[in-house]
């Protein structure tokens, strides 16, 4: 222990000459000595717990941010409904506005659960009644498109129906999620006033019980040649408990000499960084301490003690087990009754848990930004070219000199690239959600043609070649899944090759499966590329110029593939482009013999 005490002089000791007098005097030092080290815990706990009470508060307002988002995403969505069903007509745009009422209403159960406070609250009955409005007023257009037809529901839109109650639900939910944002940032920095405020009274109460039991150990001794086993007893005793109250916080406390050389450090400390206590007195203590840091600490560690300041440093430390962790070090120049500087005594707090929150929460806003900004990009690009196709038509073509044929058609080529993005988000988070899908026989042999007559269509400059092996046998998939995987692949296969350069798909049975290959004679993709751009959100750095998009459609076959219970591939090509294919399990039929597949089960020609 160090003896660092506020030393009163010679005579001041000397008045004390009875042994009763003096073991009254040092029975309140320990106990004045043992109540400091009991407040010292007690602090300890109650900042421990606040601590975890800001973490919660933390989940929460990210909880709630994320159900605003998801609110506002499915309003979206329902709009994208409306409006694509008023265009076309087609009852299967319906789908996520059917959707839509459920959707809310679990997202508003989730916010509600959440206790977001009384404004809050406010605000939510106001979204509730936005969302409401915005969806009945979506339906009076849906309505118009199956009373009136395309038109007027066209009309409808252009005119602004729905659009100022849109835009006010926008704002709604951006003022809620700042709100709560801002709660947040209030909550933690009150949090952190209040851990420093509780921690800067931890190291002052410290430094008081060290200097009273400094006071303690010195009268001890002379006191230890007069008095027996049993007062030797009670002064380990004493030590013991202090030594315990240190050991209760975490990382333990310590002193220092004058010339900042360590002169104790706790067990949790030497257990932690898993050095001997006697090689970490002296400097050694600085071993612990990351190397790329260590210089730098140790030079504001000597300059802290020249200017005789608090000390106050987060220190990067490599513990027993070789991971960083994070230690808030607090100390306090110890002076004596003349001035001068005995030592210091401090504090050590791990805070790597809440770096590691704040940190984590940086990066998810970070991620929510670009992701919501990758979106944006990426649903504004076809609205608008929909959009100006769309007036060029209406003002018609002797104004305009444009054909209304081609921007028809560029206005359906935008639209399917809309669908296609909302549909492989959908499935992102539908899988996520770990939704069940019923899975059918299907002939890959049928199931093939259809998509490749419809890329031909929407893609003229990319020649498709078939090969698919004779009798190949069911298996078992879900249609639609089927469909979008190899949609997505050949889209992709088209996007990054030269034009007239065909695409060759293959189909062969292998083993217990049926592997469709697609390959391309594009730029390729390097071998340390292949499990990055199968993640969402991910594209390839050498090809990411060559055409839009949110890197979702490998990431969408992917799942959808082992969804279906097989699983996808993607390799360079030999000779330059891209192999790229999914497995699917063959389906065992019930009398299923030798002879072929399509005896055994005729009625799967109408299913593929």
């Amino acid at each position: 222990m160090p003896a660092f005490a506020h030393h009163g002089s010679d005579r001041g000791v000397a008045t004390l000459r009875t042994p009763s007098r003096r073991r009254l005097l040092l029975g309140g030092a320990l106990a004045l000595a043992i109540a400091v080290g009991c407040t010292v815990a007690a602090l300890a706990v109650v900042s421990n717990r606040d601590y975890r009470d800001a973490n919660d508060e933390v989940e929460r307002s990210h909880h709630l941010n994320a159900s605003l988002d998801a609110v506002l995403i499915t309003m979206l969505d329902a709009e994208t409904a409306m409006r694509g069903f008023a265009l076309t007509g087609d009852d299967s745009f319906l789908q996520p506005f059917t959707d839509a009422r459920p959707e809310l209403d679990a997202r508003f159960a989730e916010i509600e659960a959440l206790r977001p406070g009384a404004t809050q609250e406010e605000r939510l009955i106001e979204l509730r009644q936005l969302a409401d409005e915005r969806l009945a007023l979506a339906g009076e257009v849906i309505a118009l498109r199956h009373t009136a037809g395309a038109n007027a529901a066209a009309a409808a839109i252009a005119g602004g129906l729905g659009k100022s109650v849109m835009d006010s639900l926008r704002t709604l939910v951006s003022t809620m999620s700042a709100d709560a944002t801002a709660t947040l940032e209030r909550r933690t920095n009150n949090a952190s006033t209040e851990a420093d405020v509780a921690l800067a009274t931890m190291i002052a109460l410290a430094a008081i019980d060290l200097a009273l039991l400094s006071t303690i150990v010195l009268v001890g001794v002379r006191e230890l040649r007069r008095r027996n086993r049993a007062t030797r007893r009670a002064l380990d005793t004493a030590r013991a408990r202090y030594e315990a109250i240190g050991e209760a916080i975490p990382l333990g406390v310590w002193a220092a000499g004058p010339n900042g050389e360590m002169q104790y450090l706790s067990e949790a400390f030497l257990d932690r960084t898993g050095l001997e206590s006697q090689a970490a007195l002296g400097f050694g203590w600085a071993q612990a301490i990351d190397e790329e840091v260590r210089e730098a600490t140790l030079r504001d560690w000597q300059g802290t003690i020249a200017a005789r300041a608090p000390w106050t440093y987060e220190l990067r430390l490599r513990g027993q087990d070789g991971r960083l962790c994070t230690a808030l070090s607090r100390g306090v120049p110890v002076l004596s009754a003349q001035g001068e500087l005995i030592g210091y005594a401090g504090i050590n707090l791990d805070i790597s848990d809440r770096k590691e929150m704040e940190e984590a929460l940086r990066r998810a806003n970070s991620a929510k930004d670009e992701f919501l900004g990758l979106v944006s990009h990426e649903l504004r690009s076809p609205l608008t070219a929909i959009l100006g196709n769309a007036a060029l038509i209406g003002r018609g073509a002797a104004a305009t000199g444009v054909d209304p044929g081609e921007s028809a058609a560029e206005i359906v080529r935008h639209a399917q690239r809309l669908q296609r993005l909302i549909e492989n988000m959908l499935i992102l988070a539908r899988e996520e959600a770990g939704a069940h899908w019923d899975l059918e026989p299907l002939l890959v042999q049928h199931a093939v043609r259809p998509v490749v007559e419809q890329h031909r269509t929407n893609f003229p400059a990319s020649p498709v070649e078939l090969d698919l092996a004779a009798n190949l046998p069911p298996v078992l998939a879900e249609p639609t899944f089927f469909e979008q995987v190899l949609a997505n692949l050949l889209s992709n296969a088209a996007k990054y090759s030269p034009p007239g350069k065909p695409i060759e798909i293959t189909a062969r049975s292998e083993d217990d499966a049926v592997v469709v290959t697609v390959r391309d004679r594009g730029q390729g993709i390097s071998p340390e590329e292949v499990e990055t751009v199968l993640r969402p959100f991910v594209r390839s750095q050498r090809t990411a110029g060559m055409a839009s998009g949110l890197g979702l459609g490998l990431a969408v076959c992917r799942r959808l593939a082992e969804a279906m219970g097989g699983s996808l591939f993607l390799q360079p090509r030999p000779g330059g482009g891209t192999e790229a294919g999914f497995t699917l399990p063959v389906a065992s039929l019930p009398g299923e013999d030798a002879t072929s597949p399509l005896e055994a089960a005729p009625e799967l020609l109408e299913a593929g």
